[in-house]
């Protein structure tokens, strides 16, 4: 199967966790420079403490609508919508008759569904799910008060779980468990405090050990072996404070596997780098 581009889901999702209420409503480029006819009902209205009332709309430089929405003491209440320069639909956030909680979904630039979840005082909640451009689900995220705080989950293009683990306060914390399309798993890495931290294991389709380790504060530590795929010890290395202290005594076949997993290590290390295209993880290794 060809190997497919990263493509806006992956950029539109770093977006996400990052958007702010500020970031939703900042001011376009410049004011339209068409004449555009407006409903009446936008005003634009600010009250005596500089708190944006009732309804607004900006617009683009090219004369398209920048967002639309309604405002009481400077919060948005009703419905939200936020537009790309071209004109179509970027976000859509519906609140609940407390404006506290809100619905949204979010858009790429051809109109198709990439995101939904929750907002909570304008801050990331619950679950989101994101979608690529053909409305497959990519991965399905927990969020408190803006930062991703339990399970996460990320999908191949098939539906199957990829890859999951949990977040507390935006970082990563136990066990992440990769696996192979077929559900069995693929590598197991924990974590603390968003590091490396403990025992690492990469398996081969069949089950068995293909490399086993472990890491301290985020950086490889003691002993590591690498095994072929009969299950036999190919060779071995001691790490200390990340560094390999005695590869010098590999011989030839073994350093080029040793430079082979140094180059694509990070392909079993961080899933979330090939979120939009998971299959990818298990190539070219």
């Amino acid at each position: 199967m060809k190997l497919r581009l990263l493509n806006l889901c992956v950029l539109l999702l770093l977006t996400f966790y990052a958007k702010s209420q500020s970031e939703l409503f900042e001011k376009p480029e410049s004011r339209a420079k068409k004449v555009v006819k407006t409903d009446p009902k936008y005003k634009n209205l600010r009250d005596e403490q500089g708190r944006r009332q009732g309804y607004w709309m900006r617009f683009h430089p090219n004369g398209n609508p920048a967002y639309r929405a309604r405002f009481k003491d400077d919060i948005p209440v009703d419905t939200l919508i936020r537009y790309y320069k071209n004109g179509e639909k970027f976000v859509e956030i519906v609140f609940d008759n407390n404006n506290r909680l809100g619905r949204a979904r979010f858009f790429s630039e051809k109109g198709k569904l990439i995101a939904t979840g929750f907002y909570n005082n304008m801050k990331k909640d619950s679950i989101w799910e994101f979608f690529d451009e053909r409305g497959r689900l990519r991965s399905r995220e927990t969020f408190e008060n803006d930062l991703q705080q339990g399970l996460s989950e990320i999908f191949y293009d098939s539906g199957t779980l990829a890859a999951e683990v949990l977040y507390w306060e935006g970082k990563k914390q136990g066990l992440e468990k990769q696996y192979y399309p077929d559900g069995s798993p693929r590598v197991y890495i924990n974590y603390k405090d968003g590091k490396f931290d403990g025992a690492y294991t990469v398996y081969y389709p069949d089950g068995k050990h293909e490399i086993t380790g472990y890491y301290k504060d985020g950086k490889q530590d003691s002993l590591w072996i690498f095994y072929d795929a009969l299950g036999r010890e190919k060779f071995s290395l001691m790490y200390k404070d990340g560094v390999a202290v005695n590869k010098d005594k590999l011989d030839s076949l073994q350093r080029q596997e040793y430079n082979l997993y140094e180059q694509n290590k990070e392909r079993f290390e961080d899933p979330e780098k090939y979120m939009n295209n998971p299959d990818e993880l298990i190539r070219n290794f």
